[in-house]
Parts: structure tokens; sequence; C-alpha cells
């Protein structure tokens, strides 16, 4: 019964926390800490800062993530799935009712233009959330070099339309990462050369001694280096394993559908298999983005879009509603495009999508996995995957930036060039640095989204 009153508890706080927050995961951190830190003395702060470190370097939501770590830590499995679900259901409920009107109101032309300033003002964001997340990215030259090459492919890819999952970019930062950064610990049991030298050697036995230490050291030398050769070797074949059924997974998929939408034409089973659909693409867009609700743009920009469900342009749209409504960025998004493809019920199953991979990796992870960013291989992993979802979401709000104004640039047309959407993106960058070098402080993007929306209602034609 304790249980039960503690997880009815669990759900109560963390749909307040979703309700009554704005601006995603992290403008969540602070409503969470006082919460469950200060005011209920769940955890500590120490275990708090872990609690974040960990939601910032696993899959899914940071919002979702810290929701179900603080729910197991106080009831369990149980308690972990209410306060995921409470944090989640301000969103579902609240977009849900956005989405049925969202389209007609489109439809005026005043808000129409307002939605274009919008776009410039969302793109900005996107950007700024990238720079953001450099910070916290390992300064050195293999940094820097994947940052960039991250950046310049994803934006070569999206204006030529190559078919190139970011999954991949994401599972190529962490074998990187893992190539560059692992370095196994050395058996501290056998001593050094230096120590052999300056050990006291008293007859044949010393010279002994010293010669069967300094054999000992070349042996572990030889062990280690063919250990780091088996450890690169075996993670890229995983890799390769795993890019193989990625592939033919993605083929066995279309197939799949083909064949089972010639078995049945009715219309419960094609809806079942839109909001399996749904699930199926949102739970693979939790599983592979990292770096909370702007770090997972990318890939569910890709999916959506990919998949025919809504434009670029109404992504960007929507992406500026789901800032300025409470609740995750990620969960809002999916809750969005689930409900334009399936109704409540598809709202329902893409949220759920998009939430279960968090929910089952942190599980794993407080269960079995205390001291998770202790893990050498882990923290090498994480090290090459930031900096690539760094370049990942700045080129998302550079394509962004670029098709709103340049909408025709894939046809290398520049006859739509619109000077309207420029000015209206430079000021929106001038406020958000001005803000930063003044007042040592972020912009809200509230704040950021109605300027946006003013300017245009003015500027735009």
């Amino acid at each position: 019964m304790n249980k039960l009153k503690d997880c009815l508890k669990l759900f109560l706080i963390f749909f307040k926390i979703g309700l009554f927050t704005f601006g995603g995961g992290y403008a969540m951190i602070s409503v969470i800490t006082h919460e469950v830190v200060d005011k209920r003395k769940y955890i500590d702060e120490k275990e708090f800062s872990d609690v974040v470190a960990i939601a910032e370097s696993t899959p899914g939501p940071i919002a979702v993530n810290s929701a179900t770590y603080i729910g197991y830590r106080k009831a369990g499995v149980l308690g972990a799935i209410c306060a995921s679900i409470g944090v989640a259901l301000p969103s579902l409920i609240i977009i849900y009712l956005i989405s049925l009107f969202f389209a007609k109101v489109l439809e005026y032309p005043i808000v129409k233009k307002a939605f274009g300033g919008i776009q410039c003002g969302v793109s900005v964001l996107i950007l700024s959330a990238g720079i953001k997340l450099w910070k916290n990215v390992k300064k050195n030259l293999a940094s820097y070099i994947l940052t960039a090459v991250s950046l310049i492919l994803l934006v070569v890819i999206n204006f030529t339309n190559i078919g190139v999952s970011t999954i991949y970019f994401v599972i190529v930062g962490a074998i990187l990462g893992i190539a560059i950064y692992y370095r196994p610990k050395k058996n501290t049991s056998v001593e050094t050369k230096k120590d052999a030298d300056n050990r006291p050697i008293d007859g044949d036995l010393g010279v002994n001694t010293v010669k069967c230490e300094d054999v000992a050291q070349d042996i572990d030398l030889k062990k280690y280096k063919r250990r780091k050769i088996k450890n690169i070797v075996s993670i890229s074949v995983t890799a390769i394993i795993l890019l193989v059924l990625l592939y033919f997974g993605a083929i066995y998929k279309v197939i799949g559908k083909d064949v089972i939408l010639n078995l049945s034409s009715s219309n419960f089973y094609q809806g079942f298999l839109k909001v399996s659909e749904l699930f199926a693409t949102f739970f693979k867009v939790g599983l592979f983005s990292f770096g909370g609700g702007y770090g997972m743009l990318p890939l569910m920009l890709e999916e959506t879009v990919g998949n025919g469900w809504i434009t670029e342009k109404e992504f960007a749209n929507f992406l500026a509603v789901a800032e300025s409504t409470p609740g995750p960025i990620a969960v809002n998004m999916a809750t969005y495009v689930g409900s334009t493809q399936g109704g409540l019920f598809g709202s329902v199953m893409a949220t759920l999508g998009v939430m279960t991979p968090s929910v089952l990796v942190i599980l794993v992870i407080v269960a079995l996995l205390k001291d998770f960013l202790q893990y050498t291989v882990v923290r090498s992993a994480l090290y090459g995957m930031k900096p690539v979802i760094c370049g990942m979401i700045i080129a998302t709000g550079i394509n962004l930036a670029v098709s709103n104004v340049l909408p025709d640039i894939e046809r290398f047309s520049f006859e739509s060039f619109s000077p309207g959407a420029l000015c209206i993106t430079a000021v929106i960058i001038f406020i958000t640095v001005f803000f930063k070098k003044v007042f040592k402080k972020k912009v809200s993007p509230i704040l950021l989204i109605i300027v946006s929306a003013v300017l245009g209602m003015v500027i735009m034609p």
C-alpha cells in the first residue's frame, strides 16, 4: 500500500512539473531539483548531479530520463513508470488539443506571416542549442574534426536528398570515440622498469629479479596492445553487423508492409499499421538520439519529413509551439506528429514510442550499472558521440535558416530570396548575442518566438 501511495505521489509531482515547465528538459531540471531534492529529499544534490549527467548521456528526453531514475529510486519499477507517465502526460493532453485546430489557424494570412517569422527564430534557437552543447564537448583535434565533418556531411545530405540516416552518424561517432579514447586500465601489480632499476641488487638474485620484471613488463605491454587491437576489431565487427541488420531490417519493413497491405485492406487494419509505424519510428528516434530534445531533432526531422507525414516548414512551425508549451520538446513533437497521422491513438503511440527507450535504458542503468559513467568504454563512446551530435544540431539549424531565406535553393533558384527572413534571422541572432554579452544569461526561447512572430507579421510579405 505504501508503494502505491509513493507511486501516486510521484505521478502527481512529475505531472505538476510537466504541466508548469516551459522550454524543454534543461528548463525542467531546476524545477525537478526543487521538488525532489530541496523539498522532499528523495535524493541528495550529489546524486542528482549524477542523475543529470546520466540523463544527458543516455538516449531520449532529459526530463523523462530524470523522472525514470528518480521514480525507480523512490518506488522501484512501478515508480519509474508512474513518474515517466506523469512528466509526459501534460504534453500529450495539451499538444493533442492544439493539433485539432492548428492547421486551420495557419490558414489565416496574419498567422501565416507570424509563423514565417517564427521559423527564422526557431532556426536560431537550434543553432544556439548546438553551440551550448559544444561547451560540454572535450576540446581537442578529434572533436573539432568530428564536429566539422558531421556538420558538413549533414548539410550536404539535406540539400542533395541523399538517403543516409543520421543514426549512422551517432553509431560511427561512438565507434570512433572508443577507438580514439578508450584505454584499458593497466595492471598495477607489475612493477615498471624504473622501479626495478631503483631496487637494491644483491648478487645474482637481484639481477635475475630485474630481468624477470623487465620481461614481465614487456609481456604486459604486448598483452595491452593485443587487447587494444582485439577491442577495436570486435567493436568494428559489432558495428558492421548492427548496420547490416538496420539496413536489411529497413528492407524487410518495406517488403513486409507491402505484403500485409495486400492481405488486408480494412480500415481498422490500416489504422493499426499506421500507429504501429508511428511507434516504431519514434522508438527508433528515442533509441538513437542523445543530448535531450534538441539532440533528437535531426533524426526526428529526417524520419517525419522522410515518411511524408509533415513538411519541413510544418516541422519548424510546430517546433515553435513545442518550445512555447509545457513539457519536453521531443514528447511535444511526437504527440503532434502522431495526432496528425493517427488521431488520439496515434499521438499516444508516438509518445510511448519516443519515451520507451528512455525508460528501458535508465532502468537498466539504475538497476544494474550504478556506476554507468565510470566505465571507460562508456565515457570514450560519449566523447565521440557528443561532437557528432553537436555538428548535427548546428547543421539542422543551418538547413532551416537557409531554407527560410532561400526556399528554392535545392533547385539552385535564387528568385524566391526572402530579405524579410534574412532580416528576422539577423535580428534574433543579435538579440541572442546581446543578452549573452550584456546580461550574461540566455534569453528566454518564448521571448524569442514572440519577437519572431511580431517581426514576421510586420516584415514578411
